[in-house]
């Protein structure tokens, strides 16, 4: 998906989750299960902060696992962590200041609620 010259972060946010349920919407079991994880996810990560609930949903497996990975995916595209190798991308937020943390934080929520929004109408 290449970002169009003028798009708000908000518009690059529904492309790239409408991208993402897109991608799940073939295996109709998977996408079910995908509908129901990301149903939740928001909620997960503000009670559970962002690590701990990526590691949860990456142990779960199955559509858990692919939320997981569409979460990292934009926060590479953020430029928050670098790699695709999950162990790569937890040790850069364990390393982040602060700052940097809540940010990633917050990018993951919106990203969330696009995903929730998408799968929800499309799943």
């Amino acid at each position: 998906m290449a970002a169009v010259p003028n798009m708000t972060i908000e518009q690059t946010r529904a492309a790239f989750a409408y991208q993402r349920v897109v991608a799940h919407a073939s295996d109709a079991s998977r996408a079910k299960e995908y509908k129901a994880v990301a149903k939740g996810a928001p909620a997960l990560v503000m009670s559970n902060g962002l690590i701990q609930s990526l590691l949860y949903l990456q142990d779960k497996g199955g559509a858990s696992k692919a939320l997981c990975e569409d979460v990292l995916q934009w926060l590479a595209k953020r430029s928050l962590v670098s790699s695709n190798n999950f162990s790569e991308q937890v040790r850069n937020l364990t390393g982040l200041d602060s700052e940097q943390y809540l940010r990633a934080t917050q990018e993951s929520i919106e990203m969330l609620k696009w995903i929730k929004q998408f799968a929800s109408a499309l799943l």
